[in-house]
């Protein structure tokens, strides 16, 4: 019995130092970690599904060019093999806790290692967040997905996260995407986001916008974008065997839902303000909101994706002749392989949109108020009930959406034939 005894006892302490063990480790890798210098943010790649928070403001001009936190590689793997290997992005928690960082300069154009996703954190990946941070006064330059904060977002969540300068921010892509503050999105929530003071050079790709580059399923809500500026020369990346660029934005480059469900990815409450984007080159699709959006519809009845209450107001735009597809809020539905994707309008605001064109007749070119390309979409009416964009001169009282928006030619004068849809095509 004694000897029973003494096997039970031992048993039981095993237990529970192996319990207190395991305890001890979950609670070393659940543990936050606090941030306080360049060094301590450096260290994050140590450990980049770690919970992190900032403790004090960090200024990074010590550094020409700074080390970035995590790596986005492919995963071949996957379905489409653009899903990023894990164990490279930052999956973990990343909380600003309302502090600044400031004094950022990164130069990828020659990382062989950051050619894809590029930024303080060149991906965040599945299951990450990032939030309650500033990121102010940056220089940013790389070839692809080339982001101020972050390179590529995918399955992950951005709240609260502000780019900001004292003077001006620059973002530049040689490529394709560029964003002030999201180089890419896939399958993400970006919400109380914001992008100010901030000149954005998109590649001869396109797919940029003034807040982040070509967005795949985003939730996107509370986001703005005030006195920034895009440039795009659109043409050729022989790289990517593109003969020319698209997609161009004040918001974003493109929001492409493919088949997704509109209900669980959409962009709500967004607004780009006080802003200028100047396209030319060879290209196509630009609005004062994005370039191209939408869905592919399962049948004519089905849901559309959804840009509800955005605004666009003190904006100009301007475009050359080789740019077609243009309007105040979106250039038209995203068409990627020949199935056009729609869209629904729903209390949106333009006011004070100038857009400006070479073009001798801007409807041959497809420049509208509001949209240059409608393939099955929709405006919610005055009335509240749907109505299916089937012609070009729908009146502005008949929508509930305001269209304050002006076409002007080259020698300055108006154009008097604009309508609120430059183009409407039949769903094939």
């Amino acid at each position: 019995m004694k000897k029973l005894l003494s096997l039970m006892t031992a048993l039981v302490l095993a237990l529970t130092l192996a319990a207190g063990g395991a305890a001890a480790e979950a609670a070393e890798k659940t543990a936050v970690r606090e941030i306080a210098t360049a060094e301590d943010l450096i260290a994050v790649n140590n450990d980049l599904a770690g919970s992190y928070v900032l403790t004090a403001d960090i200024d990074l001009s010590g550094f020409e060019n700074f080390p970035m936190i995590g790596t986005y590689m492919m995963d071949e793997k996957s379905e489409e093999g653009e899903d990023p290997v894990a164990e490279y992005a930052f999956t973990g928690s990343f909380d600003g806790n309302g502090h600044t960082i400031s004094n950022l300069t990164i130069d990828a154009t020659e990382d062989g290692a950051h050619f894809f996703g590029v930024g303080l954190f060149p991906c965040v990946g599945e299951g990450g967040t990032v939030k309650n941070l500033t990121v102010k006064d940056i220089r940013v330059k790389g070839n692809m997905l080339v982001g101020g904060v972050v390179g590529y977002a995918f399955r992950c969540t951005l709240d609260n996260v502000n780019l900001t300068a004292a003077d001006r921010n620059s973002v530049e892509s040689t490529m394709v995407m560029a964003g002030g503050l999201i180089g890419g999105l896939t399958c993400s929530a970006c919400v109380n986001c914001s992008v100010e003071n901030t000149d954005i050079t998109a590649a001869p790709g396109g797919n940029s916008g003034i807040f982040g580059g070509g967005f795949s399923k985003p939730a996107l809500e509370n986001c703005t974008v005030r006195n920034s500026t895009l440039t795009a020369v659109l043409g050729e990346v022989p790289a990517f065997g593109m003969t020319e660029g698209a997609w161009i934005g004040g918001l974003s480059g493109c929001v492409n839902l493919d088949d997704y469900d509109p209900d669980e990815w959409y962009v709500k409450n967004c607004a780009v303000t006080d802003s200028k984007i100047t396209v030319s080159g060879k290209g196509s699709y630009v609005g004062g909101l994005t370039g191209a959006c939408g869905n592919v519809l399962a049948g004519p009845d089905a849901k559309r994706m959804q840009i509800s209450g955005c605004t666009v107001e003190n904006v100009e735009i301007s475009i050359t002749d080789g740019v077609p597809f243009v309007g105040g809020f979106v250039g038209g539905g995203f068409s990627e392989g020949g199935t056009p994707q729609s869209f629904l309008i729903d209390g949106c605001k333009a006011v004070n949109v100038k857009i400006t064109t070479d073009a001798e007749n801007p409807a041959e070119n497809a420049t509208g108020l509001l949209l240059g390309q409608a393939v099955g979409s929709q405006f919610t009416g005055a009335d509240g009930k749907i109505l299916d964009i089937t012609e070009t001169g729908i009146a502005a009282d008949s929508i509930n959406s305001t269209a304050d928006v002006k076409i002007f030619l080259a020698d300055g004068s108006e154009y008097a034939d604009a309508k609120t849809v430059a183009q409407v095509s039949e769903m094939q």
